[in-house]
């Protein structure tokens, strides 16, 4: 009767040996699962900082590009819509400043990036700075057009 009363009580420790046994590999499993979502997801500071530095140089390349119609005529003639039109060098003068900061904020954001502790404040400055950009261009245009009518 003990043989048998030992066969059961093993039977049973094993029982409980074999489902720790599933619940480490489980929990295992999870924590490896978790480490390859963070290992894909901890380079996207990366991404967002070269879009930082692509859209700081695209506005900085348009700026520099784009002639006022204007320009080509030295006619010292009044138009109707001058009061309308925008200081293109006060404009360039604010996008150089931006793209500036812009460019300052993405080395910032690559360094929250690489010395942080991967809790995504670094993808949050980025995305932060990017429509803190845009906002700030959008303002600068308006003070200017409305500088241009004033004057």
């Amino acid at each position: 009767m003990s043989a048998t009363h030992v066969n059961v009580g093993c039977g049973r420790f094993a029982h409980v040996a074999k489902y720790a046994d599933r619940q480490q590999a489980v929990q295992t499993r999870d924590a490896q699962q978790r480490l390859r979502r963070a290992a894909n997801l901890c380079h996207v500071f990366w991404a967002l900082a070269v879009i930082l530095l692509a859209f700081a140089s695209f506005t900085v390349i348009v700026v520099r590009l784009r002639h006022p119609a204007s320009a080509a005529d030295d006619s010292s003639e009044a138009s109707p819509d001058t009061g309308r039109r925008i200081d293109h060098e006060q404009l360039r003068g604010f996008v150089y400043v931006g793209a500036g900061a812009l460019a300052l904020l993405a080395v910032a954001v690559i360094l929250m990036g690489l010395f942080g502790n991967r809790t995504g404040r670094a993808e949050g400055l980025a995305v932060l700075g990017f429509f803190g950009y845009l906002a700030y261009l959008v303002a600068a245009t308006l003070v200017l057009y409305v500088m241009g009518r004033k004057s």
